[in-house]
């Protein structure tokens, strides 16, 4: 039974990660609806794992909103709720998908992974998710999920005229990214194009600073996703401000 059990877990984990690169690359075609509907059909998935080890039967209990699957989905949903007009609703999920990632974060500086780990020992065994999951961490590392989903957040804060925090996040992203050894080009590409777009219209007679942002972003060969996010500037105009109030 238990062999029949884990055969069928690994096949749901194992449709998981197609199904969300499918909702990403919808988003990425600018096809935000089939994204949502892809995304929607992985997080089933582990909404499903979750009610099954309520269940009994696994010897352990899966906590959804502890898998890092389940925290870059929800930021990507976030994502594609903007895009698709619902900037609220994007922005809840958005700041909770940050807020878990954070957590697992502090967590494992503080050295207490064990106890954040998806799921709850009941007899003291570990499975065979758990014990590849500090093998699969090391060669992936999970603080570059952080940034990426700290950006999208930031895209949608910007949308809603957030602008403030918006920068606040993007400044993050760009000095966390800066700390790893294997940071992921595209999140930085982006998140340097936001700068720029809100530079321009917080700052827009710091020449120099402007064209050290554009210079670092031109460096990266990739396009970014911004127009995705629904910021470039023909989705987003930013007037350059003028006071403490918005230009009219």
């Amino acid at each position: 039974m238990n062999a029949e059990v884990a055969r069928h877990d690994w096949m749901k984990s194992h449709l998981l990660e197609p199904k969300a690169v499918k909702g990403f690359a919808f988003w990425m075609l600018r096809q935000p609806e089939q994204a949502l509907a892809a995304f929607t059909s992985a997080m089933e998935l582990i909404y499903k794992r979750a009610e099954e080890s309520k269940g009994g039967l696994r010897r352990r209990h899966y906590r959804a909103s502890e898998d890092l699957r389940y925290m870059l989905i929800s930021g990507w949903i976030g994502g594609v709720r903007a895009a698709l007009g619902d900037l609220q609703g994007a922005r809840q999920d958005g700041e909770s998908a940050v807020q878990e990632m954070r957590r697992r974060l502090k967590v494992l500086a503080e050295g207490n992974a064990a106890e954040f780990d998806g799921a709850e020992l009941e007899d003291g065994e570990v499975d065979d998710e758990d014990r590849y999951r500090p093998v699969h961490e090391s060669l992936e590392p999970i603080d570059r999920i952080l940034p990426h989903i700290l950006l999208i957040l930031a895209a949608t804060l910007t949308r809603l005229g957030e602008l403030k925090e918006a920068m606040d996040h993007v400044d993050e992203v760009l000095e966390r990214s800066k700390m790893y050894r294997c940071r992921d080009e595209l999140t930085v590409k982006t998140a340097l194009l936001l700068k720029l777009r809100l530079l321009q219209h917080s700052s827009p007679d710091d020449i120099m600073l402007l064209q050290q942002i554009k210079t670092e972003a031109e460096a990266i060969p990739m396009q970014g996703f911004l127009v995705q996010l629904r910021c470039s500037k023909a989705d987003l105009p930013l007037s350059p401000k003028c006071s403490d109030n918005y230009c009219p």
